[in-house]
């Protein structure tokens, strides 16, 4: 689902022009297999200082908030709380347009670059476009009107319920 693959080799393009770079990859891959295919995929593209898994974080929020970037290249996805969280911290977010989220959160005014779906050449633009845009990331409006949306619904619900 998380998709690492596209973006272990995005990074790789990435850093050719931006060398002092690093990619933490955060959370936990649950089969072993998959685990030893992106840690041999890692190894055989020589990123192994320049890319570490640190598996699962219980408070991202440090880290998000020390980050450059927030990649995203899921296949497909929920609701992705770690977009969100990034957002909430006007940080870089650069997510693919995969089905349900990423594309949502953005039509509700969060600033995110979105890249085609499973597309290594349109991610890694993205990417760099990014990077090299040195506008800071403002989604105070955007994360207002996300709260007041959100308390509305809560509130129709407590109302039918009561």
């Amino acid at each position: 689902q998380k998709n690492l693959e596209l973006l272990i080799l995005c990074f790789k393009n990435f850093i050719k022009k931006h060398p002092n770079f690093k990619l933490l990859i955060a959370g936990k891959i649950v089969e072993k297999k998959y685990a030893n295919k992106i840690q041999n995929l890692i190894q055989k593209n020589n990123l192994s200082h320049k890319i570490k898994l640190i598996g699962y974080i219980k408070n991202p929020f440090y880290l998000i908030s020390n980050a450059s970037a927030i990649l995203s290249t899921s296949r497909w996805e929920g609701m992705p709380n770690s977009i969100l969280q990034s957002c909430s911290l006007n940080k870089k977010v650069i997510s693919t347009d995969c089905l349900s989220g990423p594309k949502e959160i953005k039509e509700y005014g969060f600033n995110l670059y979105l890249a085609k779906n499973n597309s290594l050449l349109d991610f890694s633009n993205k990417l760099i476009l990014a990077m090299n845009h040195k506008t800071k990331i403002n989604n105070k409006v955007a994360l207002k009107k996300y709260n007041l949306n959100f308390l509305n619904k809560i509130e129709k619900i407590l109302k039918v319920n009561v």
